[in-house]
């Protein structure tokens, strides 16, 4: 096997690993902002959605690295958090807020500027790697 074509298995491993978690964590996130699952006590809800936000950010980006951030990738969380937040009027325990929706966007920005940080770490500059190619 030569280096290229073992580069070439990474790559594609990264890939398939980063599209099958963002996937997933996609599911999570839609179960539990839709689920009757009240919230503990003391839990900051927006804090939550920045996190999760994120963290969806840094998995979309993995999963398609090749792909615009600002373009593509926040416009699909941010309609996948809108339509997230319109879902949950429906639920008689849930309700329409657009200050999670704020605290989602929020979490985009951050994941956005803490990717100088993200570059430096060993797991994840891959990610940037996989661009340049």
């Amino acid at each position: 096997m030569s280096l290229h074509s073992f580069n070439l298995n990474l790559e594609r491993l990264w890939l398939a690993s980063a599209r099958w978690l963002f996937a997933a964590a996609i599911l999570v996130v839609t179960y539990l902002s839709l689920a009757p699952i009240a919230q503990p006590a003391g839990s900051n809800d927006k804090i939550n959605h920045l996190i999760a936000y994120f963290g969806l950010a840094l998995l979309i980006d993995a999963a398609f690295p090749k792909r615009s951030f600002w373009g593509t990738k926040v416009l699909s969380l941010a309609v996948f958090g809108i339509f997230i937040e319109a879902a949950q009027s429906f639920f008689p325990y849930r309700t329409f807020s657009l200050a999670d929706w704020g605290a989602d966007l929020i979490g985009l920005l951050l994941y956005y500027g803490c990717t100088p940080l993200l570059k430096k770490t060993f797991v994840l500059k891959a990610r940037w790697t996989l661009t340049n190619n």
